[in-house]
């Protein structure tokens, strides 16, 4: 003889050694630690992007800050050449109004000394000339000349 035995193929097994209320309590345990966990993780990636988004800012200010201070250290650069340009040239110009001073005072100087020499020169012409005339009256001859000169008047 032959024994059939029907078996449920739509139920789960059960597990021998847990009762089935303990199976229940323990799918939801299971599900409520998962979502514990999964909440934790959600927390943890959270931070994680806060952290990011903070990294990223600081990095901006910073490298904002970092540009800031370069470009000012190239003004305060550009600033001290331009003073120092500035306190050349200046020092340039007196030197030059010392110099040209200095020519006017030299140029006066040889023209004062121009006019006395030309005044000696004159002087000198001079007596030549009156040596030359006083030689040709002391002559015989100009004693003649000076009779027939009449005195100016």
């Amino acid at each position: 003889m032959v024994t059939t035995t029907r078996i449920n193929r739509t139920a789960a097994p059960k597990a021998k050694y847990l009762k089935p209320s303990e199976d229940v309590l323990t799918y939801t345990t299971v599900t409520q630690s998962l979502k514990r966990i999964l909440a934790c993780a959600q927390e943890e990636l959270e931070f994680i992007r806060e952290m990011k988004a903070e990294a990223i800012q600081y990095r901006q200010d910073a490298l904002k800050k970092d540009d800031s201070e370069g470009r000012q250290l190239i003004l305060n650069a550009r600033l001290i050449k331009h003073r120092e340009i500035e306190e050349v040239v200046r020092q340039a110009g007196e030197e030059i109004q010392k110099i040209l001073a200095d020519i006017r005072i030299t140029r006066i100087s040889l023209q004062d000394e121009l006019i006395r020499e030309s005044e000696i020169a004159e002087a000198n012409r001079l007596n030549v000339i009156f040596d030359s005339i006083k030689e040709a009256f002391q002559k015989p001859e100009g004693k003649n000349l000076a009779k027939n000169l009449q005195p100016l008047r």
